[in-house]
Protein backbone atom coordinates (compact mmCIF):
# COMPACT_ATOMS: atom_id res chain seq x y z
CA UNK A 1 0.00 0.00 0.00
CA UNK A 2 2.86 2.36 0.92
CA UNK A 3 4.58 1.71 -2.43
CA UNK A 4 1.31 2.35 -4.23
CA UNK A 5 0.89 5.76 -2.53
CA UNK A 6 4.47 6.74 -3.44
CA UNK A 7 3.85 5.71 -7.06
CA UNK A 8 0.66 7.80 -7.22
CA UNK A 9 2.42 10.82 -5.70
CA UNK A 10 5.27 10.64 -8.22
CA UNK A 11 2.78 10.30 -11.09
CA UNK A 12 0.86 13.41 -9.96
CA UNK A 13 4.10 15.43 -9.72
CA UNK A 14 5.12 14.37 -13.23
CA UNK A 15 1.73 15.35 -14.67
CA UNK A 16 1.79 18.75 -12.94
CA UNK A 17 5.37 19.34 -14.08
CA UNK A 18 4.44 18.44 -17.66
CA UNK A 19 1.48 20.83 -17.69
CA UNK A 20 3.60 23.64 -16.25
CA UNK A 21 6.24 23.09 -18.93
CA UNK A 22 3.64 23.19 -21.70
CA UNK A 23 2.06 26.43 -20.41
CA UNK A 24 5.43 28.25 -20.43
CA UNK A 25 6.14 27.49 -24.07
CA UNK A 26 6.09 30.22 -26.67
CA UNK A 27 3.56 30.01 -29.49
CA UNK A 28 3.85 27.60 -32.40
CA UNK A 29 3.10 28.10 -36.08
CA UNK A 30 -0.56 28.24 -37.02
CA UNK A 31 -1.34 25.53 -39.54
CA UNK A 32 -1.97 27.12 -42.91
CA UNK A 33 -4.79 25.23 -44.60
CA UNK A 34 -5.95 26.73 -47.89
CA UNK A 35 -9.60 25.94 -48.55
CA UNK A 36 -11.78 26.36 -51.58
CA UNK A 37 -15.19 27.76 -50.75
CA UNK A 38 -18.66 27.44 -52.18
CA UNK A 39 -20.66 30.64 -52.50
CA UNK A 40 -24.26 31.62 -52.98
CA UNK A 41 -25.73 34.99 -53.83
CA UNK A 42 -27.65 36.12 -50.77
CA UNK A 43 -31.38 36.75 -50.82
CA UNK A 44 -33.16 37.32 -54.14
CA UNK A 45 -30.27 39.15 -55.72
CA UNK A 46 -29.85 36.38 -58.31
CA UNK A 47 -33.00 37.68 -60.00
CA UNK A 48 -31.78 41.24 -60.36
CA UNK A 49 -30.19 42.55 -63.53
CA UNK A 50 -27.13 43.86 -61.68
CA UNK A 51 -24.55 41.38 -60.32
CA UNK A 52 -25.11 40.65 -56.61
CA UNK A 53 -22.78 42.15 -54.05
CA UNK A 54 -23.67 39.92 -51.09
CA UNK A 55 -22.58 36.30 -50.98
CA UNK A 56 -22.83 33.51 -48.46
CA UNK A 57 -19.49 31.74 -48.08
CA UNK A 58 -19.31 28.20 -46.75
CA UNK A 59 -15.97 27.81 -44.97
CA UNK A 60 -15.68 24.42 -43.30
CA UNK A 61 -18.66 24.09 -40.97
CA UNK A 62 -19.23 27.85 -40.82
CA UNK A 63 -21.30 30.04 -43.11
CA UNK A 64 -20.37 33.70 -43.44
CA UNK A 65 -21.66 36.63 -45.48
CA UNK A 66 -19.43 38.84 -47.60
CA UNK A 67 -20.79 42.20 -48.69
CA UNK A 68 -18.37 43.19 -51.43
CA UNK A 69 -19.35 46.85 -51.11
CA UNK A 70 -17.69 46.85 -47.69
CA UNK A 71 -14.45 45.34 -49.01
CA UNK A 72 -13.30 47.64 -51.81
CA UNK A 73 -10.23 45.64 -52.85
CA UNK A 74 -12.17 42.39 -53.17
CA UNK A 75 -14.98 44.22 -54.93
CA UNK A 76 -12.59 45.71 -57.50
CA UNK A 77 -11.07 42.27 -58.11
CA UNK A 78 -14.38 40.45 -58.45
CA UNK A 79 -16.31 43.11 -60.37
CA UNK A 80 -13.96 42.89 -63.37
CA UNK A 81 -15.29 39.41 -64.10
CA UNK A 82 -18.41 38.54 -66.08
CA UNK A 83 -19.10 35.92 -63.39
CA UNK A 84 -18.32 37.47 -59.99
CA UNK A 85 -19.44 34.38 -58.13
CA UNK A 86 -17.06 32.12 -60.05
CA UNK A 87 -14.28 34.68 -59.51
CA UNK A 88 -14.95 34.64 -55.77
CA UNK A 89 -14.63 30.87 -55.75
CA UNK A 90 -11.13 31.04 -57.26
CA UNK A 91 -9.88 32.54 -53.99
CA UNK A 92 -8.28 30.44 -51.27
CA UNK A 93 -9.49 30.98 -47.72
CA UNK A 94 -7.19 30.26 -44.76
CA UNK A 95 -9.20 30.09 -41.51
CA UNK A 96 -7.72 31.51 -38.32
CA UNK A 97 -7.52 28.39 -36.16
CA UNK A 98 -8.48 29.97 -32.84
CA UNK A 99 -11.98 29.56 -31.42
CA UNK A 100 -12.33 33.20 -30.40
CA UNK A 101 -11.25 34.30 -33.90
CA UNK A 102 -13.01 31.66 -35.99
CA UNK A 103 -14.86 34.52 -37.75
CA UNK A 104 -11.63 35.65 -39.42
CA UNK A 105 -9.62 34.31 -42.34
CA UNK A 106 -6.78 35.14 -44.66
CA UNK A 107 -7.84 35.35 -48.31
CA UNK A 108 -5.37 34.52 -51.09
CA UNK A 109 -6.25 35.93 -54.51
CA UNK A 110 -4.92 37.55 -57.71
CA UNK A 111 -2.09 35.03 -58.01
CA UNK A 112 0.63 35.28 -60.66
CA UNK A 113 3.58 32.88 -60.92
CA UNK A 114 3.05 31.54 -57.38
CA UNK A 115 2.86 35.04 -55.92
CA UNK A 116 -0.45 36.30 -54.58
CA UNK A 117 -2.22 39.12 -52.79
CA UNK A 118 -3.48 38.55 -49.25
CA UNK A 119 -6.28 40.12 -47.26
CA UNK A 120 -7.26 39.50 -43.65
CA UNK A 121 -11.04 39.61 -43.25
CA UNK A 122 -13.28 39.82 -40.20
CA UNK A 123 -16.66 38.43 -41.27
CA UNK A 124 -18.46 39.58 -38.10
CA UNK A 125 -17.32 43.21 -38.19
CA UNK A 126 -17.31 43.27 -42.01
CA UNK A 127 -13.85 44.78 -42.20
CA UNK A 128 -10.69 43.73 -44.02
CA UNK A 129 -7.13 44.91 -44.60
CA UNK A 130 -4.66 44.26 -47.40
CA UNK A 131 -1.48 42.63 -46.08
CA UNK A 132 0.62 41.87 -49.17
CA UNK A 133 0.76 42.05 -52.95
CA UNK A 134 2.63 39.60 -55.19
CA UNK A 135 4.18 37.67 -52.32
CA UNK A 136 4.29 34.13 -50.98
CA UNK A 137 2.77 33.30 -47.60
CA UNK A 138 5.35 31.38 -45.58
CA UNK A 139 4.56 31.46 -41.86
CA UNK A 140 1.77 32.51 -39.49
CA UNK A 141 1.92 32.81 -35.70
CA UNK A 142 -0.60 34.15 -33.20
CA UNK A 143 0.64 35.46 -29.85
CA UNK A 144 -0.95 34.86 -26.46
CA UNK A 145 -2.42 38.36 -26.58
CA UNK A 146 -4.10 37.84 -29.98
CA UNK A 147 -1.58 39.47 -32.28
CA UNK A 148 -1.03 37.71 -35.59
CA UNK A 149 2.37 37.77 -37.29
CA UNK A 150 2.43 36.80 -40.97
CA UNK A 151 5.69 36.27 -42.87
CA UNK A 152 5.71 36.87 -46.63
CA UNK A 153 8.52 36.19 -49.09
CA UNK A 154 9.55 37.56 -52.48
CA UNK A 155 12.22 36.07 -54.73
CA UNK A 156 14.20 38.37 -57.02
CA UNK A 157 15.72 37.61 -60.42
CA UNK A 158 18.91 36.35 -58.78
CA UNK A 159 16.98 33.74 -56.82
CA UNK A 160 17.41 35.49 -53.47
CA UNK A 161 14.30 35.42 -51.26
CA UNK A 162 13.77 38.26 -48.80
CA UNK A 163 10.93 38.59 -46.35
CA UNK A 164 8.48 40.94 -44.71
CA UNK A 165 6.49 40.47 -41.50
CA UNK A 166 3.06 41.98 -40.98
CA UNK A 167 1.57 42.13 -37.48
CA UNK A 168 -2.16 42.63 -36.93
CA UNK A 169 -4.14 42.90 -33.70
CA UNK A 170 -6.93 40.36 -34.22
CA UNK A 171 -9.23 42.07 -31.71
CA UNK A 172 -9.72 45.09 -33.99
CA UNK A 173 -7.83 44.26 -37.22
CA UNK A 174 -5.36 47.06 -36.51
CA UNK A 175 -2.13 46.85 -38.48
CA UNK A 176 0.98 47.38 -36.35
CA UNK A 177 4.32 48.95 -37.23
CA UNK A 178 7.62 47.30 -36.39
CA UNK A 179 10.91 48.73 -35.19
CA UNK A 180 14.16 46.94 -34.39
CA UNK A 181 14.80 47.02 -30.66
CA UNK A 182 18.21 45.42 -30.33
CA UNK A 183 21.35 46.89 -28.75
CA UNK A 184 23.47 45.08 -31.35
CA UNK A 185 21.73 47.04 -34.12
CA UNK A 186 21.32 50.55 -32.65
CA UNK A 187 20.93 52.30 -36.01
CA UNK A 188 19.01 49.63 -37.89
CA UNK A 189 15.49 50.27 -39.14
CA UNK A 190 12.93 47.69 -40.16
CA UNK A 191 12.00 47.74 -43.83
CA UNK A 192 9.86 45.36 -45.87
CA UNK A 193 11.77 42.69 -47.81
CA UNK A 194 15.06 44.05 -46.56
CA UNK A 195 16.69 40.71 -45.71
CA UNK A 196 15.94 36.96 -45.55
CA UNK A 197 14.14 35.82 -42.40
CA UNK A 198 14.62 32.13 -41.71
CA UNK A 199 12.21 31.98 -38.80
CA UNK A 200 10.08 34.16 -36.54
CA UNK A 201 8.31 33.54 -33.28
CA UNK A 202 6.49 35.06 -30.33
CA UNK A 203 8.13 34.71 -26.96
CA UNK A 204 6.25 33.94 -23.75
CA UNK A 205 6.28 37.69 -23.04
CA UNK A 206 4.68 38.48 -26.45
CA UNK A 207 7.82 39.86 -28.05
CA UNK A 208 8.43 39.03 -31.70
CA UNK A 209 11.84 37.72 -32.70
CA UNK A 210 13.22 37.05 -36.17
CA UNK A 211 16.22 34.93 -37.16
CA UNK A 212 18.36 36.49 -39.90
CA UNK A 213 21.13 34.55 -41.69
CA UNK A 214 24.58 35.77 -40.72
CA UNK A 215 26.09 36.41 -44.15
CA UNK A 216 28.29 39.13 -45.62
CA UNK A 217 26.07 40.08 -48.53
CA UNK A 218 22.33 39.37 -48.78
CA UNK A 219 22.44 40.09 -52.50
CA UNK A 220 24.48 36.91 -53.06
CA UNK A 221 22.86 34.96 -50.23
CA UNK A 222 22.55 31.26 -51.05
CA UNK A 223 20.43 29.06 -48.79
CA UNK A 224 22.33 25.84 -49.44
CA UNK A 225 25.77 27.43 -48.95
CA UNK A 226 24.51 29.02 -45.73
CA UNK A 227 23.27 25.68 -44.42
CA UNK A 228 26.56 24.00 -45.36
CA UNK A 229 28.37 26.49 -43.12
CA UNK A 230 26.24 25.52 -40.13
CA UNK A 231 23.36 27.95 -40.74
CA UNK A 232 24.65 30.76 -38.49
CA UNK A 233 21.90 33.25 -37.65
CA UNK A 234 21.35 36.41 -35.65
CA UNK A 235 18.16 36.77 -33.58
CA UNK A 236 16.65 40.24 -33.57
CA UNK A 237 13.82 41.47 -31.35
CA UNK A 238 11.15 43.62 -32.99
CA UNK A 239 9.12 46.19 -31.09
CA UNK A 240 5.40 46.22 -31.88
CA UNK A 241 4.01 49.75 -32.16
Amino acid sequence: MKHMLIFLLVSIILVIGGCSSESSKATEDMEVVKENVTTKAKGDEQEKTKPPHKYQVQLGENTFTIDLKKHSILNNFVSTSKDPQAKLETMKFIPVTMNEHADKALIEFACYENRCSYILIDFSKETSILLADLAKLEQVQVSHDNQMAIKFGRTNQDGVTTHHVEVVDLSNLEEKTLTIDDENFPEATYQAYQFPIENMGWTSTSELTIDIPRVEDYASYNLENWKAKGAPATTITLTIN
